[in-house]
């Protein structure tokens, strides 16, 4: 489950906030210091956070859409040192 590429910055760091608070989403990697943190590629960083929502949810269709902002992909988005957990 990653972000859509089109998806506004707004919109994505409005779901990464939910998801990361009532959302419940570990969101360690993104965090300053964190394998995943870079402020200046928003997208990679919602993609961790949304793949993190969706594996903790069983992986439920349900749980990859935020607003129409995410879609599920068979491909890894790990990128570097920026592991997604599978």
């Amino acid at each position: 489950c990653v972000a859509k590429n089109n998806a506004e910055d707004s919109a994505l760091q409005t779901t990464i906030d939910w998801a990361c608070g009532p959302g419940g989403a570990d969101c360690g990697g993104i965090q300053q210091g964190g394998s995943c943190y870079d402020p200046l590629m928003i997208v990679k960083m919602a993609s961790y956070v949304f793949n993190n929502y969706y594996l903790k949810n069983g992986l439920a269709d349900e749980a990859c859409n935020f607003s129409n902002n995410a879609a599920v992909t068979s491909l890894n988005p790990s990128q570097g040192t920026c592991k997604f957990p599978s």
